[in-house]
């Protein structure tokens, strides 16, 4: 099976169900094609492993849209979406300036990683302040750490 979705990625949607809901048959899949994904059972979507693979996709192919990072981090578990290492991945996806997707990212975080002065400073950074941080949850703007960070 790894070797047909070596040549193959588009083959793991027509697997059994058995093989879509074997970990690395479905690492190997989204590595593949990351929009297999979609393919997976909600049990493994929160696996670390699955969802990390997909963030690192995602974030490799700068993806623009609204579905990607964003459907895939409110479709995981409340411990993966408090993961710095798979939000990073997850804000990081979205493209130069594409608030709307980084603010749907944003909107299914923790309220922990909501207020973290250095993800939100990356994504003023990337996204401008002035377009962006109005548009962030009244607990992002009210963080001192966070509106002092902003100030400096």
């Amino acid at each position: 099976v790894l070797a047909v979705l070596s040549d193959d990625a588009s083959a793991f949607q027509w697997a059994s169900e058995e093989l879509r809901n074997d970990t690395e048959v479905a690492v190997k899949a989204i590595e593949g094609d990351v929009e297999n994904w979609r393919f997976v059972s909600d049990e493994l979507l929160r696996n670390r492993a699955i969802v990390l693979a997909a963030m690192e996709g995602f974030s490799a192919m700068q993806d623009l849209s609204l579905g990607g990072a964003p459907e895939l981090l409110a479709r995981t578990s409340e411990e993966l979406r408090d993961d710095r290492e798979i939000v990073q991945l997850a804000l990081g996806s979205c493209g130069m300036g594409c608030i709307p997707a980084f603010l749907e990212v944003f909107s299914n975080i923790s309220t922990r990683l909501q207020c973290d002065a250095e993800l939100v400073l990356e994504g003023l950074h990337r996204h401008g302040v002035d377009e962006l941080f109005p548009k962030l949850p009244v607990a992002t703007r009210s963080d001192f750490t966070v509106v002092r960070a902003v100030v400096s």
